[in-house]
């Protein structure tokens, strides 16, 4: 499954307003992961709100960016290690990315990593972060200029689409699409039979408008035209 920027960003909103745990990497928060991470991490585990966060999905700061690179989706177990991603701390995080620089030249590119010292958030655009901040804020979103970031850089392990390729895939999408009264080639066979059928019947004047959208009184007809043919 490729991993994409824009993955990340939808990945890092899903998670808005659940716990900060730290050592974890989107695991359903547990006892036994409680007393787990406690053990090794106590001076992380002092607070004594955690058994009420039993039951939801979990990170630390570099735990997101993980969570998203070991997980199918943003409601699935983590799988160590997998999709190619190391585990990584957010500052060996920042040393793997190649292509990084001061905060004051990032890029507006939506899934760009932010980083400080022992500390990353994933960029979101328009000057917004989302971060797993500290157990006393959770997953928050943040104003990039409101935060001590450092560093940006571009996660490695994910494919960053560049405004170009989005425009491309844009045009694409209204290349496949068609315009006016004629279907696109892949519908030429769908539309026709529609037509032979008397399910679909048009404006009654000639005129299909098969690129415009459809109402719910259309919907209606043809559902009804197709439930006369059936005999139903």
């Amino acid at each position: 499954m490729e991993k994409t920027n824009l993955g990340l960003v939808e990945y890092a909103r899903a998670q808005l307003g659940l716990p900060y745990w730290m050592g974890t990497t989107g695991q359903t928060a547990s006892e036994y992961i409680y007393n787990s991470n406690k053990a090794r991490l106590p001076h992380y585990y002092t607070a004594s709100d955690f058994p009420s966060q039993y039951g939801k999905r979990v990170h630390d700061c570099i735990g997101l960016v993980k969570g998203f690179m070991w997980s199918e989706s943003p409601t699935s177990a983590p799988v160590y290690v997998s999709n190619g991603c190391p585990d990584h701390s957010a500052d060996s995080m920042l040393n793997a990315c190649s292509e990084k620089g001061a905060i004051d030249t990032l890029p507006d590119v939506p899934g760009v990593l932010v980083f400080y010292p022992g500390h990353v958030g994933v960029y979101i655009g328009d000057g917004e972060v989302i971060e797993a901040r500290g157990h006393k804020y959770g997953v928050v979103q943040t104003h990039l200029k409101d935060r001590p970031w450092k560093n940006w850089g571009k996660c490695p392990y994910i494919n960053y689409e560049s405004g170009d390729e989005l425009d491309m895939t844009k045009d694409e999408l209204i290349s496949v699409a068609g315009t006016g009264d004629n279907p696109s080639e892949w519908a030429k066979e769908a539309t026709e039979k529609m037509k032979e059928l008397g399910i679909f019947n048009g404006d009654g004047q000639g005129n299909f408008g098969w690129q415009q959208a459809i109402t719910r009184e259309a919907v209606a007809t043809v559902l009804a035209n197709f439930a006369e043919k059936m005999g139903l």
